[in-house]
């Protein structure tokens, strides 16, 4: 949270960089909202709306909470990784793990599902989607303000 707060507090509120941060953390909320919404209808779970809702909060808080260390973490990549994309779509791939342990617990203790592996496993295989599909969005949203 170190860098949102120095960025906040820096004036530099109305940048590029804190739209950036602030247009993924609404699409991944909502993005995930969703897919945690099909993936357990898919899997014919039956969870209540408030352990739902309280379950999806949590892992919002937790990514917020991991998305400091994980951009430490990858500064190092910034002579390797030399587009924007790549270093959101390296942000994704490194909370994957992370965010997929914390996913597992809050299936635990919150969701209480029956078949965990197959919620958690498809929970996995979606996040890469995700972040490829925010990519393209982010592809045709500069083209379009271009023209």
């Amino acid at each position: 949270m170190g860098i949102f707060i120095e960025l906040y507090f820096s004036g530099n509120g109305n940048s590029d960089d804190m739209k950036m941060f602030g247009l993924m953390f609404i699409y991944y909320a909502v993005v995930t909202m969703l897919l945690l919404h099909v993936i357990l209808k898919r899997t014919h779970e039956q969870i209540s709306m408030i352990r739902f809702i309280f379950g999806t909060l949590l892992l919002y808080i937790m990514a917020i909470i991991l998305l400091d260390p994980v951009l430490t973490m990858i500064s190092g990549l910034d002579t390797v990784v030399q587009s924007p994309g790549a270093g959101l779509l390296a942000i994704f791939l490194v909370m994957l793990p992370i965010v997929a342990f914390f996913f597992y617990l809050i299936n635990v203790f919150i969701y209480r599902t029956k078949d965990k592996r197959k919620v958690i496993y498809l929970f996995m295989a979606a996040q890469p989607l995700i972040a490829f599909l925010f990519l393209i969005l982010l592809t045709v949203g500069s083209f379009f303000r271009l023209i």
